[in-house]
């Protein structure tokens, strides 16, 4: 059957190829359709239940799009006239940035005082260059005992303050809207640090987030694709030594990856930052198929009459396993669309559309463009003559040896898959070379938290009102316990705006620094305020518009998204333990976003895991119709990810998400070297009659050399992604690539030992 079909290839090559090549050119015109979406919000459903809680609270409240500018004296405190005539004039600009909707700052900040019987709602601080030395210690205690203040706009210290700027994006095309609003920030910090060169300016926020997610995505594009393209090229020439059979697989390998690209351009599927990295991934994929082919053609030339016949020979060899490898490559990323994660599903789908671009050019457009070059051979690998086959003498020598030695290193190897434990951290999503990240662990450890979550306070059907003191008491104890939590660094919440109307309503008494004792009176006070407050700067983002219910924001230090999941159901737990009624909701916001969405995806990707181990094992006992064999493949396939994982448990140990990815695409990869091992030496056995020593030495002389370069290719390959700026994209290439190099050192020294000693049972 095989030959017949590698026979039919050959003889119908031009009209193969070219219904190929048009179903490419096709695909590929979709390109040009591909929807970039390079924000946070794209790695989320559209009904991912903390997405939709989160866009009811933007509608309910106001938008968690922000940008935060902190501000840093080189020398002494932000309380000093210059200083605070610098945070002033900020203050005033970020009025001007685009899409702007609520600029809160230490000098903006609305300050309360009664005067005889009014009610003063002043800046906190304005004109300061005009103020005393005294004016500006009292306006210090001031902030300093404002918990809205205090840890969350200025450190108790004085060294930095900041200014949070609330954006309303109309979202119509958010991916200009970022560029537009970060490059407006920029310029604008920029003139102000050419004035203040003595003060520093850090960055942070979602949208700022936003926009390191679109330079990663850039960066990644723009650097890691040419570095892929020439390590595939260096190794394809070390394998091959013909620049022409060189620029045929370039050829195939841009044909691949555009009708991919063109494939989901044409489907509407938004293109995030992972749809590189998929695009990438198909590279080194589609050299493994490209190089079995062109290796085994280059040898056979010498012994067959014709290119064709040699041409024929190499389709015979190589299509079954080829066959097999796209196949198993295919179901292991295809698994991924088991995940709620659209990135992680673009990446499966990517991939494998890309595989089967790979698989049918390989097959069916590459030989008719091989065939076009002179008849003459081209080169013979060195590998070829002597390596291999005394690389396949030494390991049948010392078969035993080796065969311990290597099941005590996988063993030891794989004893660290219990120190691995899943989680990640956001902030640390970008590497530590990114501004962004850089920013965002100094305003953590200086300023303030960078994690928010909010609790939307519902009054229920015992209360009118939020201004209904029962409501209050329960909003006031909630906040005051959250204060006395450790990952805690600042909440607004609005009974302590209650509390302070209360106290200046009864002339700044200290002792009236609570509730008002009716609704009528806590009603009144909150009509007096509001109508007091400047444009920009009302309640709406503390109490909804029917004033049922309201916002408790709370700041944390940075965290692990477990540590997360686990603050925010503790607060849960409380919420129904210590209220008069079930009157909150869990966290809502981005960091609850990212870290319920572990939760959401490792059920998928363990799904994955499993559906793609049960497909591949399924494929290798139909191939290999051998259920001994079959059983012995399983060894080399999942062993090398066991190995893998267990060392990033000695050395790391935190495996975030992307991860479990590696696991679940890396179970179909590593099967191209052992499949081509396992049909060689079972071919050898079936059809040649060789004995088990000789079946191994056939294998390793038929496709030892195609294997090593396909294991230098994808190893290769995957080690660029280590340059990514993207966290997780790089921990994905280093554990890729440890897999793929380990599966070759099993297949070259652990499965022949391990075949010499079953074989002869």
């Amino acid at each position: 059957m095989t030959s017949k079909v590698a026979s039919w290839i050959v003889d119908y090559r031009l009209t193969a190829a070219l219904t190929v090549l048009m179903v490419v050119m096709i695909s590929a015109g979709g390109g040009a359709k591909l929807q970039l979406d390079n924000t946070y919000r794209a790695q989320f459903d559209s009904d991912n239940p903390h997405l939709l809680a989160y866009e009811s609270l933007e509608i309910e409240y106001a938008s968690e799009d922000s940008i935060y500018i902190a501000v840093a004296p080189g020398q002494g405190t932000v309380f000093q006239p210059r200083v605070l005539d610098l945070i002033e004039q900020l203050t005033e600009q970020s009025w001007l940035i685009p899409y702007s909707r609520r600029v809160d700052s230490l000098t903006n900040f609305q300050y309360l005082y009664s005067r005889g019987d009014d009610l003063i709602v002043a800046p906190l601080f304005k004109d300061a260059q005009s103020l005393t030395t005294e004016a500006i210690a009292v306006r210090r205690a001031a902030a300093l005992a404002e918990t809205t203040l205090n840890n969350a706009l200025v450190v108790e210290t004085g060294a930095a303050a900041g200014i949070n700027i609330t954006m309303n994006l109309p979202g119509q095309d958010r991916r200009r809207e970022v560029l537009e609003v970060t490059d407006y920030v920029r310029g604008m910090l920029a003139e102000f640090q050419r004035r203040y060169p003595d003060i520093h300016f850090y960055l942070t926020g979602k949208t700022v987030q936003d926009r390191a997610y679109v330079d990663a995505g850039k960066a990644d594009s723009t650097i890691l694709f040419p570095v892929m393209f020439v390590l595939n090229l260096v190794v394809l020439y070390l394998a091959l030594r013909s620049i022409v059979l060189v620029a045929l697989t370039l050829l195939t390998l841009l044909l691949a990856v555009g009708g991919a690209a063109g494939v989901i351009g044409w489907s509407g599927v938004p293109y995030t930052v992972e749809g590189t990295i998929a695009l990438m991934m198909v590279i080194p994929i589609a050299v493994a198929d490209s190089v079995h082919l062109l290796v085994n053609y280059v040898q056979r030339l010498h012994d067959e009459p014709t290119p064709t016949t040699a041409m024929v020979a190499s389709l015979r060899i190589n299509l079954k396993p080829i066959l097999v490898t796209s196949v198993t490559t295919a179901v292991g990323f295809l698994s991924l669309n088991l995940v709620e994660a659209p990135p992680l599903r673009l990446i499966g789908n990517t991939v494998a559309i890309g595989v089967a671009f790979a698989f049918f050019i390989a097959l069916l457009v590459l030989p008719a463009l091989v065939l076009w070059l002179p008849a003459r051979a081209i080169w013979t690998p060195a590998g070829q003559n002597w390596c291999m086959p005394h690389l396949a003498d030494w390991v049948i020598r010392r078969h035993r040896p080796l065969f311990l030695a290597m099941a005590i290193g996988m063993l030891a190897a794989a004893s660290g898959l219990p120190f691995n434990a899943l989680d990640q951290v956001s902030s640390e999503y970008y590497d530590e070379s990114v501004r962004y990240r850089q920013d965002s662990e100094w305003i953590n450890a200086h300023l303030t938290g960078i994690e928010r979550l909010n609790y939307i306070l519902h009054t229920g059907p015992m209360a009118a009102s939020v201004t209904d003191p029962e409501y209050l008491d329960d909003v006031g104890r909630f906040a005051e316990w959250l204060r006395q939590q450790p990952e805690v660094v600042s909440v607004n919440a609005l009974s302590d705006v209650m509390k302070r109307l209360n106290k200046n309503m009864h002339g700044d008494a200290e002792e009236w620094y609570r509730l008002p004792e009716s609704r009528e009176m806590a009603a009144q006070y909150l009509l007096v305020y509001e109508q007091s407050l400047p444009y920009g700067l009302d309640l709406t983002n503390q109490i909804n518009f029917r004033k049922s219910a309201s916002r408790v924001a709370v700041i944390l230090t940075k965290m692990s998204n477990r540590e997360i999941i686990a603050f925010d159901r503790t607060v849960q737990a409380w919420l129904r333990d210590n209220t008069l009624e079930s009157i909150g909701t869990g966290g809502v916001g981005p960091s609850a976003m990212f870290a319920y969405q572990i939760d959401y995806n490792m059920r998928g990707l363990l799904s994955g895991i499993l559906f793609t181990f049960v497909m591949v094992s399924i494929i290798l006992l139909f191939v290999l119709r051998s259920w001994r064999l079959g059983l012995i493949s399983l060894i080399p396939n999942l062993a090398p990810a066991a190995m893998a994982f267990g060392l990033w448990g000695f050395f790391h140990g935190e495996v975030g998400m992307i991860i479990f990815v590696a696991m679940a695409i890396t179970l179909g990869i590593v099967v191209d070297d052992s499949v081509h091992f396992l049909i060689k030496y079972h071919d050898a056995k079936a059809r040649r009659g060789l004995n088990v020593p000789d079946a191994v030495r056939y294998a390793f002389d038929t496709v030892g050399f195609a294997c090593l370069t396909t294991t230098l290719s994808l190893g290769l390959g995957f080690t660029v992604l280590v340059l990514s700026v993207f966290t997780p994209h790089s921990n994905m290439g280093i554990v890729c690539s440890l897999t793929i190099i380990l599966a070759w050192i099993i297949d070259f020294f652990f499965l022949p030992p391990l075949l010499l000693r079953t074989e002869r049972l």
